[in-house]
């Protein structure tokens, strides 16, 4: 028998309708007929007992259904099944990250030197990166402190630290170093808020004492554009946001707190079996990274 036939009568044994099961598999009743009686005759037996249109399963059947139901689901995991092997063997990678800033650095170094990996890249907080890790939804999470479960693992990419960023013409345009308290009466800019998606300087108000005043919040691209002009600071990270470094109007100044500082980490479920783009990652993470980054052993 094909497997079309198995469908449609499982199809029929759900709705104990041939109008209905016909209807939800886009077919003519009639057409739908003529498989039920095709189906029958190469079984050798009545499978329904009829009710003008209504259908209701004899214990031939019944029988019939329980080896039927289980030759569909087979089918319907092998694409599953070999899309899994296709993934361990080949070269797709799926990565997340809580923010885009964790891969400015060394991300188009390693597309640059592995250019036959197909990489995917998608915004999760830790939770909900925690959960698609475990699912195998994702290969990889980059998240700001490691995710803590029994079933995942986690490895410190590098440390990085927050600093505080003004332009140059601003009352802190000669600082250096300060601690995070002497801007309780600065004007922070900020990204807009986003449900589950902690900013930069509200892990920073957690932990500071004071509540910064934001007086406007915006992209990042929008944010650089005013900043120029007005006195007003943003919170980034040292090593893993870049964009201050190019621009001339700069301060950077380093948050001396112990609360500024934070590890880059990167995590994996425990026991997924990684293909050989997860494998290359992993060892460019090991010989490359710390020379971005001139991490010490």
């Amino acid at each position: 028998m094909e497997l079309l036939q198995y469908y449609y009568f499982n199809k029929m044994a759900e709705f104990e309708n041939l109008s209905k099961a016909a209807e939800s598999l886009y077919v003519s009743q009639p057409s739908l007929s003529k498989m039920l009686s095709r189906i029958e005759s190469e079984v050798g037996h009545s499978l329904f007992d009829r009710h003008g249109k209504s259908l209701k399963l004899n214990e031939f059947g019944k029988a019939f259904l329980k080896h039927s139901q289980i030759i569909v689901n087979h089918a319907e995991t092998i694409p599953d099944e070999l899309n899994e092997i296709a993934h361990i063997a080949g070269k797709r990678l799926i990565i997340a990250s809580s923010n885009t800033s964790l891969l400015n650095r060394w991300l188009y170094d390693f597309i640059n030197q592995m250019p036959d990996v197909g990489l995917r890249h998608t915004i999760l907080n830790n939770h909900q990166a925690m959960m698609q890790l475990l699912s195998g939804e994702i290969d990889y999470a980059i998240t700001l402190g490691g995710i803590n479960h029994p079933d995942i693992e986690s490895h410190i990419l590098w440390t990085d630290r927050y600093q505080v960023v003004a332009n140059k013409n601003s009352r802190y345009a000669g600082l250096k170093s300060a601690y995070f308290r002497e801007f309780e009466n600065a004007n922070f800019f900020a990204l807009p808020e986003k449900e589950d998606f902690p900013r930069y300087i509200d892990q920073l108000a957690k932990q500071g004492g004071f509540t910064p005043r934001i007086v406007f919040e915006s992209e990042i691209e929008l944010v650089l554009e005013i900043l120029p002009s007005l006195d007003a600071v943003i919170i980034c990270l040292e090593q893993s946001d870049t964009f201050y470094k190019r621009l001339n109007y700069i301060n950077a100044i380093r948050l001396l707190d112990p609360f500024a500082e934070c590890d880059v980490v990167i995590n994996w479920h425990k026991n997924k079996i990684h293909n050989v783009a997860g494998k290359n990652l992993l060892e460019y993470i090991k010989r490359d990274l710390p020379k971005l980054f001139d991490i010490k052993d």
